[in-house]
């Protein structure tokens, strides 16, 4: 009952948050996924590592779905490349792993995070 209630709780918080603070939240988790996953990878972890990697994948993908192109081109088409950069930087991690390549992909979303902060705020 009670994680039922927690899932129904959350779904409500998703949809009504705003958009700024669900992609600081992404961003956020990907980060968060990447120095555990760098950790892991330290300590030889190999299923913690995995289901970092995994999940920092998941919402890599789910942040360039949700480009709309139309709207602003140049803008969606550099995040695009910056998102395949990341991507990349992840699978080496994975496969490699080389946690240097999880602190490459810190190195480009930190600033991602600090800018969509920045332009909520004003």
């Amino acid at each position: 009952m009670y994680n039922r209630a927690a899932n129904v709780y959350r779904q409500v918080s998703i949809d009504s948050a705003p958009s700024t603070r669900i992609l600081d939240e992404l961003y956020g988790a990907i980060l968060s996924d990447c120095r555990t996953a760098a950790g892991a990878i330290r300590i030889r972890d190999m299923e913690t590592k995995g289901k970092c990697i995994s999940r920092a994948l998941a919402i890599l993908n789910e942040l360039e779905t949700a480009l709309d192109h139309r709207v602003a081109p140049e803008i969606t088409q550099n995040l695009s490349a910056l998102y395949n950069f990341v991507r990349t930087r992840l699978f080496t991690a994975n496969v490699n792993m080389e946690a240097g390549a999880l602190e490459d992909v810190e190195r480009v979303i930190l600033p991602l995070r600090d800018a969509f902060q920045q332009a909520a705020r004003r």
